[in-house]
């Protein structure tokens, strides 16, 4: 196939409005990692028109226009890496295009000044004045227009995406970008009026004026790029262009110098200007792709060490996994994400993202040849919507299905895609691309549970109706099952289509719940079945050792049940079965970290085990020892704080792990577990070195231990009822709200000697709502600067002298989401470090509101374009880093007194970011993750 006809397939299947896959941030990191062609050519083919119609408009020379194309894109290949927000592609091309064109304009009219060549030069050239004068104004109103304004119109009505493709590729929600495109088009409007000029006219000038680049073209800029073989002409123009920037970054340095010369009152005549080496030559700059942590594997742009590492962390729930058949490779699927792994050395080879914005990944899977993968999405109330499949070779959408509204679809285990739509079931074949079959839809309580292994589908109800089809005929061979009470959870179908186990449980008698208006139904018993699938009969019943929800797999021959059970004591084992016999043939310690899935190699000889966190643990079957045992963190990072130096971090896991970090280079100083107990609630001070906990038991007590020396520093007795505890940065202290009868008092404490230092009465709201659900409403408690004390609960704010209790203020937040229970939800409300102001933002909310601490004025208004999930003030009270977005989850840094954003962090983790923390002098920041890593970022000053 020639490069223009790969180009042109490119075009239809990866820039088509149906079929766009990879963000233009996606495309160009590929590209700068490693000069992946095909990554560029898409680019190109996919912001053609918008390049090559700005050079047209300008120029009116379809010849000169292919120059300016082709040194536009030669400039984009150059500076690729250096290029602070990749998703603005299109605005960078639109701006260098058109002044590259400019410039080509004044020169050309410079050289024929005398000589009237213009009305003569092309046929292409465009015979209609009054469109040109329209388009030009055009694309002058354009630049002039605010970027936050001009960036949605260029890729809507310039680069013919539609408001999904838009918002994807600029990094914005649905709503941001429907919202800038009415404002967009109004500033535009009034601004075109000005000149004399009609938008709606304008839209179609455009509309007429628009054509499809020519595919030689393409080909041709392609091709010198790729050879790195130019036209001198092309050369020129990109030259001119790196020393405009260049001049212009100087002038504006110099200028800067200048001012702030004169401000301070003294002028100083400047050194002359001596740019380095490399700045005629940005494409030369630090790629901070190129940062790598220590076990070699790619940072993120910003990030300067990560703490912990990413080999074999699949970063969210893993749904399923799967060996390659010499066991030297494993697929690991779920989160919307496949990863293709080095079993030997752990590390990640491969990688495919299937997740979109505004959609969430139900289930996703490979066809057992890898050749494609199935992907189920669903919308933001988790409504099931389409089925997408892609082609893992060229990540193209090749394929795409609607769910119909009310069916039920799931990829099983095998990876076929299997639909419900209560008139019929729908089976798929291995690349889901026809129907193999279709059987009689049978409604039964609950949702369907639905499988296919050999020549069977088997479908299961809820209530343990098992029902067998013969996938060749669609005719059902057999049904069967066992007493109505008992609830079937999940199940497993063999690879060998003998066995179904059945997991489930049966309901115990209805028991009132305290405080509750609504009564639970105990659970008597947990099981695990196993049926013969050609007899239809119950052979056996597994019955494992501890009581809690239980992972199952079954081994490659089906002739092993592998069970994970976690006892009452949260430790978990793994019992390994005999199918046929339904006897127990080996058990596993029980001291493995929480499951999610598991699964063996086609030899049986390793065993890949997936944590709740997405680490994937490989063990050695044969010694039951982990190949690679954890060396950093086993779980959720969730607290962080840096020495008083900056040199070194301290984190804390889910895994009462701590580990102290260098910062400068990622590598642990000292880990330790901790050795106190975990149970019951409790809290850390800010440097991370004290815990307050309160241990459940009917006589429980407050406990404070010292992290660092690892031992109890108090043990306060029996507790009464308490909220909002609160323990003071350097340890010494301990802040909560006690409770006796309808009397709430706030004490302080002091940790070493013991005495009780403050106590006065204080007010606590309350709410029907949280009553009824049998619970409390969250409250907090923080220390304010000049000994006072700020509670917030429900949304009431009130601050209290620390010496006289006296209540200094009262004023009540604003519900940002009304839609959403007080008791389930999750205010982010800190206060400033000099206790002036207060941030407010509710889980959900893309608001961020600051008010004056004492008055309750509202200071500052941030909309911050998407969900909000947490925030955090540095420690001058001058920025505010907020983590916000759902799936794809980034770090915002804003400056508090302008409101403007300072920069945005992308790629935080494979997981949800779970914690902040600033260094002292604010010049760096923490974000801890969800996958047991956390990175260092830098803040520019």
């Amino acid at each position: 196939m020639s490069q223009s006809a790969l180009l042109l397939q490119v075009s239809r299947t990866l820039l088509g409005r149906q079929l766009v896959t990879l963000s233009d941030r996606q495309l160009l990191e590929r590209y700068v990692a490693g000069r992946d062609s095909n990554a560029f050519a898409a680019l190109m083919v996919r912001h053609a028109g918008l390049v090559h119609g700005v050079c047209r408009r300008v120029l009116h020379d379809s010849h000169l226009a292919d120059d300016v194309f082709q040194a536009t894109f030669l400039l984009l290949s150059r500076k690729a890496a250096s290029l602070r927000q990749s998703e603005l592609v299109a605005n960078w091309l639109f701006g260098v295009a058109r002044r590259l064109s400019l410039k080509l304009q004044i020169k050309r009219e410079r050289a024929t000044k005398h000589e009237r060549r213009i009305a003569a030069m092309k046929p292409e050239s465009r015979s209609v004045q009054p469109w040109d004068d329209l388009l030009k104004i055009l694309d002058e109103e354009l630049e002039r227009l605010p970027a936050c304004y001009r960036r949605p119109l260029i890729a809507c009505y310039l680069g013919e995406l539609t408001h999904d493709e838009a918002a994807m590729q600029l990094n914005l929600s649905e709503r941001t970008l429907r919202r800038r495109l009415t404002k967009g088009r109004e500033l535009l409007r009034v601004r075109l009026n000005a000149r004399g000029a009609s938008l709606s006219v304008v839209v179609a000038a455009v509309a007429a004026n628009t054509a499809k680049v020519d595919a030689n073209v393409i080909d041709a800029a392609m091709c010198a790029i790729s050879s790195g073989s130019t036209t001198a002409n092309i050369a020129s123009l990109a030259a001119t262009s790196a020393q405009w920037t260049t001049a212009f970054k100087i002038r504006i340095g110099i200028a800067a110098i200048l001012t702030v010369s004169l401000l301070v009152g003294g002028f100083a005549r400047p050194k002359s200007p001596q740019a380095p080496a490399t700045a005629s030559r940005p494409d030369e700059k630090p790629k901070a792709v190129e940062r790598r942590d220590r076990f070699n594997d790619p940072l993120p742009p910003g990030a300067l060490a990560r703490l912990g590492t990413v080999s074999l962390q699949h970063g969210g729930t893993v749904e399923r996994f799967s060996f390659s058949p010499d066991s030297k490779t494993l697929l690991s699927i779920g989160n919307g994400i496949i990863r293709r792994w080095q079993v030997d050395a752990g590390h990640e080879t491969e990688q495919f993202d299937l997740r979109e914005a505004g959609r969430k990944v139900l289930q996703c899977a490979l066809s057992p040849d890898g050749k494609t993968a199935v992907a189920s999405y669903a919308d933001e109330q988790n409504v099931p919507k389409s089925v997408k499949v892609f082609d893992t070779a060229t990540r193209r959408r090749i394929r795409e299905y609607s769910i119909p509204a009310g069916a039920s679809q799931i990829i099983d285990m095998s990876g076929r895609l299997i639909i419900a739509d209560g008139e019929k079931i729908d089976l798929w074949d291995e690349n889901a691309d026809r129907i193999e079959m279709s059987v009689p839809y049978v409604k039964g309580p609950g949702y369907l549970r639905m499988s296919s292994a050999n020549d069977k589908l088997v479908v299961c109800d809820a209530k343990h109706l098992i029902r067998i089809f013969d996938r060749k005929s669609g005719k059902e061979l057999r049904s069967f099952g066992a007493e109505a009470e008992s609830t079937l959870k999940s199940h497993w179908v063999s690879p060998d289509g003998k066995w179904l186990l059945s997991r489930g449980y049966t309901l115990g008698k209805m028991t009132p719940v305290k405080n509750n208006l609504s009564s639970q139904q105990l659970i008597d018993d947990r099981f695990v079945r196993v049926w013969d699938l050609d007899k239809g009969e119950l052979v056996g019943n597994l019955n494992p050792s501890a009581f809690a929800n239980m992972v199952l797999s079954v081994s490659p021959d089906s002739r092993t049940a592998l069970v994970v059970s976690t006892n009452e004591k949260f430790r978990h084992a793994i019992e390994w079965w005999d199918i046929a016999t339904s006897k127990r043939v080996a058990t596993w310690p029980d001291d493995l970290p929480s499951c999610a899935r598991l699964g063996l190699s086609p030899d049986q000889k390793l065993l890949a085990f997936a944590s709740s966190d997405g680490t994937i643990h490989l063990y050695d079957v044969a010694s039951q020892k982990e190949i690679r045992p954890a060396a950093f963190h086993e779980g959720v990072v969730w607290q962080a704080s840096f020495s008083s130096d900056g040199k070194s971090v301290r984190t804390l896991g889910r895994d009462r792990i701590v580990i102290d970090w260098n910062v400068e280079n990622g590598s642990p100083i000292r880990r330790w577990r901790e050795a106190e107990s975990n149970a019951g609630a409790f809290t850390y001070s800010a440097n991370c070195r004290y815990r307050v906990r309160l241990d459940p038991s009917p006589n429980g007590r407050i406990i404070v231990w010292d992290l660092e020396k690892d031992r109890l520093v108090r043990d306060f007795g029996p507790y009464r009822p308490w909220r909002g505890i609160n323990l003071s940065n350097n340890g010494r202290y301990f802040t909560f709200v006690s409770t006796v009868g309808q009397k709430h008092s706030l004490e302080r404490w002091d940790v070493e000697s013991g005495k009780l230092l403050i106590q006065f009465e204080v007010e606590v709201p309350e709410n029907e709502r949280a009553k009824v659900s049998g619970g409390q409403l969250p409250l907090a408690i923080w220390d304010v600067p000049g000994n006072r004390y700020l509670l917030v609960c429900n949304g009431e704010t009130q601050m209290y002298d620390g010496q006289t209790g006296r209540k200094l203020s009262y004023w009540k937040l604003p519900d940002l989401n009304e839609s959403a229970s007080p008791i389930y939800r999750h205010r982010w409300v800190i206060p400033s470090p000099d206790g002036r102001f207060v941030a407010d933002s509710l889980t959900g909310s893309r608001v961020i509101q600051i008010y004056e601490i004492d008055t309750g004025k509202m200071a500052r208004h941030l909309d911050v374009g998407d969900s909000v999930k947490g925030l955090k003030y540095s420690p001058d009270g001058k920025l505010l880093a907020m983590t916000v977005g759902d799936q794809l989850q980034s770090i915002i840094v804003c400056d508090v007194a302008s409101g403007r954003k300072k920069l945005e962090l992308k790629n935080c983790g494979r997981g949800d970011i779970k914690c902040l923390a600033f260094s002292p002098d604010g010049r760096k920041l923490l974000s801890g993750s969800e996958d047991c890593t956390a990175l260092i970022w830098e803040i520019e000053p």
